[in-house]
Parts: C-alpha cells; sequence; structure tokens
C-alpha cells in the first residue's frame, strides 16, 4: 500500500483507513469527502450496525444473529 496516499475504493470513491484497537488490527472506510492524511491521528466512532466481523484465523464472517 503507497503510505503517501489515503487509498479509496474504486467503486465507490470512500477511504479506506487502517487503525488498531489495543493489539487488533482493523481495516474501515470512510466518506469520499473525509479530510485525512496518511498517518494522521483521529478519533472517530464505530457503527456497530454496520460493523463486520471477522475471524482473523478461518478469515470468515463472525455472525452473531
Amino acid at each position: 500500500m503507497d503510505r503517501g496516499k489515503v487509498p479509496r475504493c474504486p467503486v465507490t470513491g470512500t477511504k479506506i483507513i487502517t487503525t488498531t484497537f489495543g493489539n487488533k488490527d482493523g481495516i474501515g472506510r470512510m466518506r469520499a469527502g473525509t479530510r485525512l492524511k496518511p498517518g494522521q491521528i483521529c478519533e472517530f466512532a464505530v457503527n456497530m450496525d454496520k460493523a463486520v466481523l471477522f475471524n482473523p484465523k478461518s478469515e470468515e464472517r463472525i455472525r452473531l444473529d
């Protein structure tokens, strides 16, 4: 991944971000108009109604229903 640019989803134009929650890595999408620079530290909220979790070993989606 090019660290000089914030990657965008080629279909929606949303920005792809990586983050760390304690010792766990996370990947997310932010609105295309978000002013975010590579390496910038920011605070954000997670809408858990839209969150999708995956098992890190099997890479299968974790279903809560």
